[in-house]
């Protein structure tokens, strides 16, 4: 007994992702193929897969289309339209024939359905459209003279103009006795662009061309005329060859435009620094195909892989990205998207510091462009501190180009360490230019490097300590505080204090003094300069008053001159005064250290004897 299987449609898809390396991919194993199952039907019972007429009939497990009698014709046509590609096997018999067998058996296909043709010699082939190929037994007029395998179009009566391709006994000897009464194998190959014949494992048969696929049915014919044969079919098998379409019919970008195109496998594309990450789309074009791995050249950047999209980190510079498509018959296709992601536009200092003797104003902001810099006439050298926001970053240096690992003797290696700028003038410029890692986005930040004389306008009377962390200034004149006022603008060297607030102004006619509060107090030893920056302290008229390291009188130096003074170990008097100034040089009576002796001295004196007081 024959084993029935009827209609089978379908295809089993096993889809495993799994990690490789830089991206994901479909599980290892060879997936195995075989061609989709349209029809299959032995005919052992009735599977209404087909429509018979006229002789034909199924008995016995198989389709007889004729009987062995003459001028007899039967037809089977599928119940279903089928369009190429396809492959159709099937076996026939020939047998109980006349003296001479007769007439032959016809597949037909891209046909209209039709079961009104003639007998005889036509095979039961309605003549207008469609493709047949007959196994023919008998030798009309427009046959060879000999049993013969014939592809036509349009009509079986053969003319150079439907005659496809033909094999006869006559010219081919090895073509089989196929009316022998034995079942033979037939196996016909339709393509969109090709039709091919095998009898029995052997290729007889091959045509290269269009297929025409105005119509879509498919079935058999066999006819009889003043001889006979009885014509069988059996084991009929319609299959559809898996696709080798690997293409994918979309893919995508979030965020960005591909201009993409299926048959177009290789892309171009570049995004700015913000963008980090490629979230990228596909779908393939057949549904039986599937997306088989999505790699880049960075170990463990892809990630979130579904069957139709993707995430992949992207670095700075180029990032090739391949997708590849599995069609359903194995084979595959890779699209590879090349996609450059520019470096940061961030051109910005984090840190600008002058360092040593030397002070910077404003202070430091990374927005602000112009600086100014101070540095004792004495210094052959300005120092200056920077670090890069961006440490992919470059800089150049009054035009000279410093990147890693490129040294200069002007320019430290790398950013975060000193610029010794060489002073030529009184005043020097320099700019310091970075430029971003996108290489097109540039800030330059100016420094206006002054060399301040070792005398200068005496604008501070003294600068001295009246607490562990208060400082008093006394000027000769009346001055103001501007408003508002930014305790930044007095700057102290020698220490890393800094002034937090002012705590007192005492402004009169002949002279002001002001009192300001030190974030923590000066640590002995310490050797401090006070600087009055731009801001900092005004005349009434509103005329800056500007200072550059002025000595400031720490209290062991005060108590230090406290104890010259008193000679007589019984405080510090007037008589002290008189007894120290007697036969001194000048250059012990510098009492406030700003290089000369005048009025400011004697008053640092007399805030000596006052303070003694008061304690």
């Amino acid at each position: 007994m024959k084993k029935t299987v009827k209609w089978i449609r379908g295809i089993l898809l096993v889809s495993l992702w799994v990690g490789c390396w830089g991206g994901y991919s479909l599980g290892t194993a060879p997936a195995v193929h075989a061609a989709t199952v349209v029809v299959q039907d032995n005919f052992e019972s009735e599977s209404n897969l087909w429509d018979r007429s006229g002789d034909a009939r199924r008995t016995d497990g198989v389709i007889e289309l004729t009987q062995a009698q003459n001028n007899k014709l039967g037809y089977m046509w599928l119940n279903q339209s089928l369009s190429p590609p396809y492959t159709v096997s099937f076996k026939f018999r020939i047998s109980d024939s006349s003296s001479s067998p007769a007439d032959g058996l016809v597949f037909m296909f891209n046909k209209e359905k039709n079961s009104n043709g003639q007998g005889g010699g036509s095979l039961g082939f309605v003549e207008g459209n469609g493709y047949g190929v007959e196994f023919d037994t008998w030798p009309n007029e427009w046959d060879p003279g000999a049993k013969h395998i014939t592809l036509f179009k349009n009509s079986p009566r053969h003319s150079p103009e439907n005659l496809l391709a033909q094999a006869d006994a006559l010219n081919n000897p090895l073509l089989p006795n196929f009316a022998n009464s034995a079942w033979h194998d037939v196996r016909i190959d339709v393509r969109t662009n090709s039709i091919k014949v095998s009898l029995d494992g052997v290729d007889q048969l091959t045509w290269i061309g269009t297929v025409d696929n105005s119509y879509n049915r498919l079935g058999f014919a066999a006819s009889t005329g003043g001889s006979h044969s009885r014509h069988l079919i059996d084991n009929v098998t319609i299959t559809t060859p898996d696709s080798n379409d690997a293409t994918l019919s979309s893919l995508s970008m979030e965020g960005q435009t591909i201009q993409f195109q299926p048959a177009t496998t290789s892309y171009q594309l570049s995004v700015p620094f913000e963008v980090d990450t490629a979230r990228l789309h596909f779908t393939p074009d057949n549904a039986q195909a599937s997306v088989q791995s999505v790699e880049s050249t960075v170990s463990g950047a892809v990630y979130g892989v579904t069957p139709n999209s993707a995430n992949v980190q992207l670095s700075i510079g180029p990032n090739p990205i391949t997708i590849t498509v599995k069609a359903e018959d194995s084979s595959t296709k890779t699209y590879t998207l090349n996609i450059t992601r520019h470096g940061s536009n961030n051109a910005y200092l984090t840190e600008l510091n002058a360092l040593g003797n030397a002070i910077l104003s404003p202070s430091f902001q990374s927005n602000q462009f112009i600086y100014e810099v101070y540095v004792p006439a004495t210094e052959p050298i300005a120092t200056v501190l920077f670090r890069l926001s961006d440490q992919n970053a470059t800089y150049s240096v009054s035009g000279s180009v410093y990147g890693s690992g490129m040294a200069s003797s002007l320019a430290a290696p790398i950013p975060g360490a000193p610029i010794f700028y060489p002073l030529n003038t009184e005043v020097n410029y320099y700019d310091l230019k970075v430029i971003a890692p996108d290489h097109i986005t540039t800030l330059t930040y100016r420094l206006m490097i002054q060399r301040v004389p070792a005398t200068q306008p005496n604008q501070i009377g003294y600068a001295r300590m009246t607490e562990p962390n208060t400082l008093e200034l006394a000027f000769p004149t009346k001055v103001v505080l501007p408003s508002p006022w930014n305790p930044s603008t007095v700057r102290l060297t020698g220490t890393d204090a800094k002034v937090t607030q002012m705590l007192s102004l005492d402004s009169r006619t002949d002279g002001t003094r002001i009192k300001l509060q030190l974030d923590h107090p000066l640590s002995p030893g310490e050797n401090v300069q006070l600087s009055l920056l731009q801001g900092a302290v005004q005349l009434p008229d509103g005329e800056p008053v500007l200072q550059f390291f002025a000595p400031v009188l720490t209290l062991e130096q005060q108590r230090s001159l406290s104890a010259q003074l008193d000679a007589q170990q019984d405080g510090v008097h007037i008589d002290d005064v008189v007894r120290y100034m007697q036969g001194r040089p000048l250059s012990e009576k510098d009492f406030n250290r700003d290089g000369q002796f005048d009025r400011n001295d004697v008053l640092v004196l007399l805030q000596l004897i006052l303070q003694q007081q008061n304690n």
